[in-house]
């Protein structure tokens, strides 16, 4: 199977995966964003129907992050949450994310160790 099928399979369904509430740890960093905001491995294709029940607005984009390049100083804040990634994928993406920022922007970044796979 894939990785583009595994996640597809993965996210399948009208249910939310991980559940409808925002990451802890993000609640506690909103003081510091400022839009635009950058969420990188948001994966759930049913954003959307959860952003129009809130009221907010999203854009979302279905890419391979291996590939893709984030506009160059363009956000307030570049948001990476559990985005489990090869780390070949993580060595060429998080300095084009640094770029990605506008000046005074920040990066909000949650990820488990490597030993957090054997629990």
């Amino acid at each position: 199977m894939s990785a583009h099928d595994f996640w597809n399979d993965r996210y399948a369904g009208d249910t939310f995966l991980y559940g409808t509430e925002p990451n802890g740890f993000l609640v506690e960093q909103h003081t510091v964003l400022r839009g635009p905001v950058l969420s990188i491995a948001e994966g759930d294709a049913k954003a959307h129907r959860l952003a129009e029940a809130r009221g907010v607005s999203i854009r979302t984009e279905c890419t391979d992050l291996a590939t893709w390049t984030p506009p160059a100083a363009s956000f307030g804040a570049v948001v990476s949450i559990f985005a489990h990634l090869p780390r070949a994928v993580r060595a060429r993406l998080y300095p084009l994310l640094e770029a990605a920022l506008a000046p005074g922007g920040v990066l909000v970044f949650e990820a488990y160790h490597a030993r957090q796979l054997a629990r």
